[in-house]
This record gives C-alpha cells, sequence and structure tokens, in this order.
C-alpha cells in the first residue's frame, strides 16, 4: 500500500492522482496497463504492470523499474515517433509526457555543467552516451528512470519489504537535476526557437524538477539512502560562484527549485 509520506509526495506533484490529462497547464497521454503479473499496491506495480517488456530478470526492484522505465520510453517513441524525433518520459501511476526532440546535439550540454555540478555519473550520461547525441532527451529520459527508481525505494522501505541494504537510491534524483538543467540552458542558447515557442516542454521541466527534489527531500535521511556525499553534492551546488550561471537560471524559469 501507499505510505502516508508516498501520498504526500504524489499528491504535492500530481494533485488528484487518476484519469486527468492535463496537470498544472501540461498535456500528459495515457498509458495503458498491459498486465496485473504485480498483484499489489505499489508504485513497482504501476511500472511493471505498464511495460510489455519490464526487466524482471533484474531483481533489485529500484533498478528493474529504472531499466522498466526506458522500456516503456522506448515503446511509445516507436509507437509514436513519425516524420519527427520524439521522447516520451512515462510517469506512474499511468500516464506520459510526449515531446519533440531540440535541434541541438547532447555534447553541447557539458559546456554549461561546471565541475562542481558534476557527480559520479557525468561521465556516462554528459560526456558519454554518445550514440545518443543526436537526442538530447535522452538525459529527461535517464532523470525519470532515477526519479521512478528512487520513488519505488522509498514505497518498498516504507512498506517493510526494502531487502537489498545501502545504496545511494535518491542521488540520481538530485544529480540528474543538474544535467537536465544544463540541457535546459544548451537548449535556449543552441536551438531558442523551440525553447522560445515550446511552452509545453518548459512546463514539464519544471514539474519534474520539483518531483525529483521532493523525491530527493523524503528520502535522503532514509537509513537505505542517507550519504554525505550527496548533501554535500545539494550544499556545493547551493553556494558556490561556478554553479551561479545555472541557478539564476532555475529562478528566471524554475521558480528557484530547490535552491533553498
Amino acid at each position: 500500500m501507499f505510505t502516508k509520506t508516498l501520498t504526500l509526495l504524489l499528491t504535492i506533484l500530481v494533485g488528484q492522482i487518476g484519469y486527468a490529462t492535463t496537470i498544472n497547464g501540461i498535456e500528459f497521454i495515457e498509458v495503458d496497463q498491459v498486465s496485473d503479473r504485480i498483484k499489489e499496491e505499489s508504485i513497482y506495480a504501476d511500472i511493471i504492470n505498464f511495460a510489455n517488456k519490464p526487466t524482471l530478470e533484474i531483481r533489485n526492484r529500484m533498478t528493474c523499474v529504472h531499466e522498466t522505465t526506458h522500456m516503456i520510453n522506448a515503446e511509445l517513441r516507436n509507437k509514436l515517433q513519425k516524420d519527427k524525433k520524439i521522447n516520451a518520459f512515462y510517469l506512474p501511476p499511468g500516464w506520459a509526457f510526449v515531446v519533440e526532440e531540440p535541434n541541438m546535439r547532447k555534447s553541447r550540454v557539458a559546456e554549461f555543467v561546471p565541475s562542481e555540478a558534476r557527480g559520479s555519473r557525468y561521465k556516462l550520461y554528459v560526456q558519454g552516451s554518445k550514440s545518443w547525441d543526436d537526442r538530447p532527451l535522452y538525459l529527461v529520459d535517464e532523470w525519470c528512470a532515477y526519479i521512478n527508481g528512487a520513488m519505488v525505494g522509498i514505497n518498498d522501505v516504507d512498506n517493510g519489504i526494502y531487502k537489498d541494504g545501502w545504496t545511494d537510491g535518491v542521488s540520481g534524483c538530485l544529480e540528474m537535476s543538474m544535467y537536465c538543467v544544463a540541457l535546459c540552458m544548451a537548449i535556449e542558447k543552441y536551438d531558442n526557437d523551440y525553447w522560445k515557442s515550446n511552452e509545453q516542454f518548459r512546463l514539464f521541466i519544471n514539474w519534474n524538477l520539483q518531483r525529483a527534489y521532493n523525491t530527493y527531500i523524503v528520502g535522503k535521511d532514509y537509513k537505505a539512502f542517507k550519504w554525505n556525499k550527496q548533501e554535500q553534492f545539494l550544499k556545493r551546488f547551493r553556494e558556490s560562484n561556478a554553479t551561479k550561471d545555472m541557478r539564476d537560471f532555475m529562478m528566471k524559469h524554475f521558480d528557484g527549485v530547490g535552491l533553498k
């Protein structure tokens, strides 16, 4: 069952959970449930049961839903993509945000991420993963997968079924947020028409920043996820002169989510 903590988290993010397709001005599409193979009321079930090919061979539930989120996103891309490059991001329980890719390269993002905002995932996702360079919203795909995984971890701890020991289970929410802010800064510079005209994209990033931050705040003090390095990472981001441009951008476009 959903605990009080997770119910509060979800309510903050989406209001009344149901079949609404517009939330805070953001247009979402409904995603059909394809199975009831996971017979429990949980965020885990709200991800696995919506995937045609869930990665159930991965026993760690947080990692499983991270990878299964990618599977759902890929299914949606393949189904909805026609003459334009699009991306889609699955969000439990049962809906997704779909958006066209900007006309820029993912490799442009690195110039907007100072060393003080780089964590352990920087080399893999920002510098690496070069096969996705023509789809910069790949970073948002990874971001959503980390948030979904963290939400499952929190839910499982609260329900007394978490069995996997300590992991940096919520730090990805925080770290990937920084890279997606940098992504937006790169889009503003290198595809300004997209940035100015695509209000839905800007609204979604703002909403997902809040989802990521709420998830981090809920989970950061859990014994299974507590880690001084993630707290140091956030403190450094909030206080360093090197990250001022990022913070200013967040204040201007994204309500300063997570800066206080």
